[in-house]
This record gives structure tokens, sequence and C-alpha cells, in this order.
């Protein structure tokens, strides 16, 4: 079937050529045709499916939302109504009501809404086609089940609490950024089981804050993770337990903004690092703490940029790499514990600095 669209008004046709829309009036008087024509061309309306309860619930109770029906597969979930409460999300639920389109999550201020998965098994995730925001007043908590993004060329928006106990968390490929204090301030808790994401910054727009607090699991990150992403933003990452990965891209403590990372207990991996790319980076590696880099390591890495690395304790591990001390900026490496190996150490090395 083809479509025929008509001119905007006033415009003209080019020579040889006939009015679609004339054609289609004068052989279609039928107001049927015509409604029919609408309904082909009218977008397809958003099922917005809002908790209207004041106190907690389960999820799969259909009686807690609008249109008195659980969640499904073309709905757009707002939990933000006032008055603190918990949404449940348990082995009760049923596979249909756990793939949805959206979840946004907030609450006045006073109030907090909690959203709990909880024995649900990783086996019926919970799955968000187009998106999620937790916003200021949000928290959501992960035990024994699982959260998926349908993600691509997308973002997730950490603002309020996400904390994963066990279970897992997987929010897409490396065309999806999770940021951890977008607007206000965010925190990411992994305390067990594995979470997966793209890129990763911490701390997002002017003014605002995330912190990471990594306890144990494994957090692979596949493309790029900033770590005080923009000017006038503050980014925490405190490893202190389970495995870090960041197989493909940089890290960057003190991107644009304040950045600051702990590494305790734990294991890094990763590709490139740099402490203070262009704003102010300090990292600091502690008993117990394995910091293992593929490529070099930079502390101060462009003009303007301060970086300072404090090994007291564990272990930095560049190699046959270099570490860079000032490479460009400022840089400080202290030395109290631990070891450090890498192929040189080039302290102010570039001539321009």
């Amino acid at each position: 079937m083809r479509l025929l669209i008509p001119r905007a008004l006033g415009e003209r046709h080019p020579k040889g050529t006939t009015d679609n829309f004339s054609i289609m009036k004068r052989s279609n008087t039928n107001p049927l045709f015509l409604v029919g024509i609408l309904v082909v061309l009218a977008p397809r309306a958003h099922s917005e499916k809002i908790w209207t309860n004041s106190v907690s619930g389960l999820w799969s109770d259909g009686g807690n939302w609008s249109g008195h029906t659980p969640p499904d597969s073309t709905s757009f979930i707002e939990i933000t109504n006032d008055i603190s409460k918990t949404v449940t999300i348990d082995a009760s639920a049923t596979a249909a009501s756990m793939t949805v389109q959206k979840l946004t999550l907030s609450a006045p201020v006073g109030a907090t809404n909690t959203l709990l998965l909880s024995d649900a098994g990783t086996n019926n995730p919970l799955i968000l086609q187009t998106g999620l925001e937790l916003m200021d007043g949000a928290v959501v908590r992960i035990t024994n089940s699982a959260l998926v993004t349908q993600l691509m060329n997308d973002h997730v928006n950490i603002d309020g609490s996400l904390t994963l106990d066990s279970g897992l968390i997987d929010f897409g490929d490396i065309t999806v950024t999770s940021r951890v204090g977008r607007a206000t301030s965010g925190v990411l808790t992994l305390n067990s089981g594995t979470m997966s994401v793209g890129t990763m910054t911490v701390g997002g727009l002017t003014n605002s804050s995330g912190t990471v607090y990594q306890n144990g699991g494994t957090l692979t990150v596949g493309a790029l993770l900033s770590v005080g992403r923009n000017l006038s933003t503050t980014g925490a990452f405190l490893l202190s337990g389970g495995q870090l990965n960041v197989p493909n891209d940089d890290t960057r403590v003190g991107d644009e903004g304040v950045g600051q990372m702990l590494v305790t207990n734990s294991n890094a991996y990763l590709t490139n690092l740099q402490v203070g790319r262009d704003g102010v980076g300090t990292m600091t590696i502690q008993s117990g703490g394995v910091v293992q880099v593929l490529t070099d390591v930079a502390l101060g890495r462009f003009s303007g940029s301060t970086g300072t690395l404090a090994v007291a304790g564990g272990q930095l591990t560049a190699g046959v790499q270099k570490i860079y001390v000032a490479r460009a900026g400022n840089g400080q490496l202290n030395v109290s514990g631990g070891t450090i190996q890498a192929a040189s150490i080039l302290v102010n090395a570039d001539t321009t600095n």
C-alpha cells in the first residue's frame, strides 16, 4: 500500500505532476475512508501506568495502579506520589508484568519511594525497553533478582539510590551511558552479584555529585569510566571489595570535574588510567588493593589538571608501560607502602610542561 501525503498549503507542484491529495479527495468521498487514513497515521499512544496507592504494596496487584491492572509490555511506569512506600516485586510477579517500557521513580521532598526486587530470581528479570529514570527520593534495591534494559544509543539516569545486594544488572551495550548523579546526586552500591554497563559517568551536570560504592561482586564497564565527569561536578568511586573491569577504554578520575578513587581489598583491571585528565583527580591504593593497567598511567594528563596517586599498600602494575607524573599538568606520586611495577616512571617529562 502506498501512503499518499498531502502537500503543504501554498506549495507549487512540479510541472507534469498531480496533487495526490486532490486525487484521494475526488475518488474517496466516504468519510469512513478518511477516518481510516487518520487512524493509520496517528502515533501509538503511550500507556501510562501510575502507582495510585499511598502505601506499600505488590507490583503484581492491579489494584495499586491506574487502570486497575498490573503493568504489561506497553506500560510507562510512574511511581512518584507522596508518602514513603515500598513497591515489591517478588516471586509472585508474572512474566507478563515484568516487561515494561520505562520506569520513572521519584518522591516529593521528605518522602522516599522504593522499588524492591526481592527473590524474583534472575530468570525472570524486570526488563525496561525504553528507559530508567531515578530522581530525587528514588530507591531501587535488588536481592536475588535481575534488572535489564534493552537500550541502544541511550542512557540510564541515577539520581537517588540503586543497590545490588545479589543477582544481576545489565544496562546494555557500549552505546548506553549509565549516569550516576546526573542532575542532583546519585548513589550506586554493589554489594554482590554482577553488573555490566556501557559507559559510566559519576557526577554529571553542573553542581551534581555521584558516588559508587563497590563492596563486592563484579562490575564491568564496557567503554569509558569517568569519575568527576564535567566541570563543577564531583564523583567518588570507592572500591573496597570484588572486581572492577574496564577492558576497552579510559578510566578517568577527575575527568573535567573533581574525582576520587579508593582501592582496597579488591581488584581493578583497567586499560588506561588517567588521574586528573582535565580536572582534579585523587587515587589511593591501600592494603589488599590490586590495580593492573594495560597501557599508560598519567597523573595530570593535560595542561591545567592536577593528579595525585598515593600507594599506601597493595599493588600497582603497569607491566612494560610508563607512569607519567605531571605529563602535561600537575602530578604527584606518593609511595608509603605496597609495590609498583612499570617499565619507567617519567617525572615532568613533557618539555612543554
